[in-house]
């Protein structure tokens, strides 16, 4: 257990940790340029696309001697000219703070990391107003693409980028739909007996109806479906009241730290970025 969480054994913990970094390479394997590394202090995965939410490394196991200075120079020059971030725990958030200034490294409010253990005999059922449904066609993609888009900030053109077609197993989207219109997402990755809950979101107007409770809920559900015997999700300060509720708990804190590019550097991700929104676009056009 770390930074005040219900008490878990440390194996546990372990897996989860493994998991967590299995399941940010599972939803960003498909983005342009996309690779990984596994490196002695932790694994680093990075993308061509010039955003931190791809471009991470992951410092979740305990390394008491690692050189981080040796190890921050390596994220420096791996991750190159494009915004960057590290995900640690505690441990690694007290080694990363000698050397954050000289590398010029910020630290952010980090979720903390919650477990739905044991996944329960019986499961809520749906909202009757609400129809949700795993994703299948290019339809339900550009409805999901809109939704969480406009839940989490995201231009659709970038979220199409990290996934040009339905993803297979081992990752789930879902969609809920309520009177015909798309209003909430969730995204579901089961590994090694754990299901992954993440980007669960509902249109700004559509919010504090259950629809985001609803859509966990299916996951969980699948998730028991294909054999997970517990659940992970990390929590925002909006979400984590219903996940208590639910029966979640908090076992750990993560720890966020951010390389933010230069002013030249983000010239050049701005550009990136049109260049992309006029494919995106161009595309869209041609498609009718």
């Amino acid at each position: 257990m770390e930074s005040g969480g219900a008490a878990v054994s440390h194996e546990v913990l372990e897996r989860l940790n493994r998991g967590l970094t299995k399941f940010g390479w599972e939803l960003q394997k498909s983005t342009p340029g996309a690779a990984t590394e596994q490196w002695e202090e932790g694994t680093v995965m990075k993308s061509e696309l010039p955003s931190e939410l791809v471009n991470t490394a992951a410092l979740l196991q305990d390394h008491p001697n690692i050189d981080t200075e040796k190890f921050l120079t390596k994220c420096k020059r791996y991750f190159g000219k494009v915004p960057w971030k590290i995900i640690t725990t505690q441990s690694g958030d007290d080694l990363i703070l000698s050397s954050a200034e000289k590398f010029g490294l910020i630290r952010s409010k980090g979720d903390p990391g919650m477990i739905l253990n044991p996944i329960p005999t019986k499961i809520p059922t749906p909202l009757e107003k609400l129809t949700i449904k795993p994703v299948s066609n290019e339809k339900e993609l550009a409805d999901f693409f809109e939704v969480m888009g406009v839940s989490f900030g995201i231009p659709t053109f970038a979220l199409r980028a990290s996934y040009p077609k339905i993803p297979g197993d081992p990752i789930s989207l879902f969609l809920g739909y309520a009177e015909g219109v798309s209003v909430s997402c969730s995204v579901l990755v089961c590994l090694d007996g754990i299901g992954g809950i993440f980007t669960v979101g509902t249109r700004p107007e559509a919010r504090r109806r259950g629809y985001g409770e609803a859509l966990t809920w299916a996951c969980v559900a699948e998730s028991k479906k294909k054999g997970c015997e517990m659940n992970f999700l990390q929590a925002s300060d909006m979400g984590a009241p219903i996940y208590e509720k639910m029966g979640f708990r908090q076992v750990i804190m993560y720890s966020v730290w951010r390389k933010k590019a230069s002013i030249f550097n983000r010239l050049r991700a701005l550009i990136y970025w049109i260049r992309l929104s006029r494919k995106y676009r161009s595309k869209k056009s041609e498609a009718g």
